[in-house]
């Protein structure tokens, strides 16, 4: 959680000056690398600082989505219909990821991190091609 709350200090100010499709690219990139990297830590420390970066590689969506909307949509109803879908996404992580990687503990617990990495890596070539 301290990755999560720190990255948007970082990502929101990069967006703006260096541009929002970049920004969500690299950090998405960092998201996968180090969701892999915490599948595979080997020790608790190594473990410790993973899940740290996978925070703030994480956290850049939710300060630029916001930046990204209102460049898309300048009509204000569409931007807020917009707004408050890309939100009500966010919501959908928290919600259903207790419960996923609850089961797959069962497995092991570093496929939590395998799935998490999964679904990054499918997602950061999105944004780099249709942004």
């Amino acid at each position: 959680l301290v990755g999560y709350a720190c990255g948007p200090m970082i990502w929101g100010p990069l967006s703006e000056s260096y541009g929002r499709k970049g920004t969500m690219v690299i950090s998405f990139a960092m998201l996968t690398i180090f969701a892999i990297a915490s599948a595979v830590a080997p020790n608790l420390a190594a473990l410790v600082i993973f899940r740290f970066l996978v925070g703030v590689g994480g956290s850049c969506a939710i300060s630029v989505v916001g930046g990204i909307c209102a460049d898309i949509y300048h009509n204000p109803k569409h931007r807020g219909r917009s707004m408050a879908i890309s939100m009500a996404a966010t919501t959908f992580g928290p919600i259903l990821g207790p419960p996923v990687s609850g089961f797959l503990s069962v497995i092991s617990w570093s496929w939590a991190f395998w799935i998490g990495a999964i679904f990054a890596a499918a997602t950061w070539p999105l944004f780099y091609f249709f942004t």
